[in-house]
């Protein structure tokens, strides 16, 4: 039986070809009718991937489960709700949004990175109260 590593890498993998695969086609018509190549949103998509998947793996490097389960929760909170309420009130409209940051020219929404700190958190509660979740409602 492959190991869970395996199977969450294996489905981001996939994840990953399919959203290529999704924007390529969806793209096309957009891109030719702008003056563009008919890849240019799929080369651009790429390009993010790529990046993301630099950085993922030099955090994964660089950054030890240690120093994240030492990392006080509440101060992380903190930092993402001021974060969401900067962007809020402070932030220039993108399509009539202001949940944008701009960080040296990429727009960056603050809602995405607090929907991920949100799935650790959970993932690090479900892993430290385990026998609790899988033996009862009161975990």
């Amino acid at each position: 039986m492959p190991s869970a590593r395996a199977i969450l890498l294996s489905s981001v993998g996939c994840m990953l070809v399919l959203s290529l695969l999704m924007v390529a086609s969806a793209s096309i018509p957009f891109a030719l009718s702008r003056g563009m190549t008919e890849l240019h949103f799929f080369y651009n998509q790429l390009l993010y991937m790529s990046i993301g998947l630099t950085v993922a793996a030099i955090s994964y490097r660089v950054v030890s489960l240690k120093t994240l389960y030492k990392t006080e929760t509440q101060f992380i909170l903190l930092a993402i709700t001021g974060a969401l309420l900067f962007a809020t009130l402070f932030s220039t409209p993108i399509n009539g949004s202001k949940r944008w940051l701009s960080l040296g020219g990429f727009n960056f929404q603050v809602a995405e990175l607090a929907k991920l700190v949100m799935i650790i958190f959970v993932s690090d509660f479900v892993v430290r109260r385990s026998f609790e979740v899988r033996n009862g409602w009161d975990g």
